[in-house]
């Protein structure tokens, strides 16, 4: 899932020259994508807010996964998704993961 994280930075553009019609759009590759470079490079070329938004991403999409049983209402599930994935929520969690010696995807998120 990284490689194609990291295919994904390497290879999309959001400067002017990127825009089309306001939305920014993937440049083309001279290569078929970030597979055929070193991951590492790719990762060390990436600025770090950036790398941090992608993680931001990938938890939220996690959070999100494991929230939806037992089905609740929008709003209610909206709000603990933000109540997660938040920077305090996310601090609140890996201390929990602390004390209980416990690795992420052991730790129930409700």
């Amino acid at each position: 899932m990284l490689a194609a994280l990291a295919c994904g930075v390497a290879s999309f553009s959001t400067a002017p020259a990127g825009l089309h019609r306001g939305h920014a759009r993937p440049r083309v590759a001279a290569r078929s994508c970030a597979a055929d470079r070193d991951l590492d490079q790719v990762v060390r070329q990436t600025k770090p807010v950036t790398l941090a938004y992608l993680g931001d991403a990938v938890w939220e999409l996690e959070v999100r996964k494991r929230l939806l049983w037992p089905p609740r209402k929008l709003n209610a599930l909206n709000s603990a998704v933000v109540t997660k994935t938040c920077a305090e929520g996310q601090h609140v969690g890996l201390h929990v993961q602390k004390r209980l010696g416990a690795t992420p995807r052991a730790t129930r998120l409700t």
